[in-house]
């Protein structure tokens, strides 16, 4: 018989999550993020941007990091709104 502490069913709780299952599930943004990374290290030069009726140049880098933290903010207030959601349905 296997004393208590040699017993692995009895091991210390874990967090619940293992590398193994992160990796499997955040891959995908983990990739996505370095190509936009890459992406936007690599245009450093100055471009025209207009928007609504106003007209300027800026550098590329900026531009795209500035559209990327819009969509991420956006995406999160709309993952929050869908949790939300989902828990008054329940």
């Amino acid at each position: 018989m296997a004393s208590p502490s040699n017993d692995p069913s009895r091991s210390a709780p874990s967090s619940g999550t293992d590398a193994g299952a992160l990796a499997r599930r955040y891959w995908f943004p983990v990739v996505l993020l370095i190509a936009v990374i890459v992406f936007i290290t690599q245009n450093r030069q100055e471009i025209p941007v207009s928007f609504l009726s106003f007209q300027w140049r800026a550098s590329a880098w900026l531009v795209y990091t500035i559209v990327v933290l819009v969509g991420l903010v956006i995406g999160w207030f709309l993952h929050r709104r869908r949790i939300r959601r989902l828990a008054v349905k329940r």
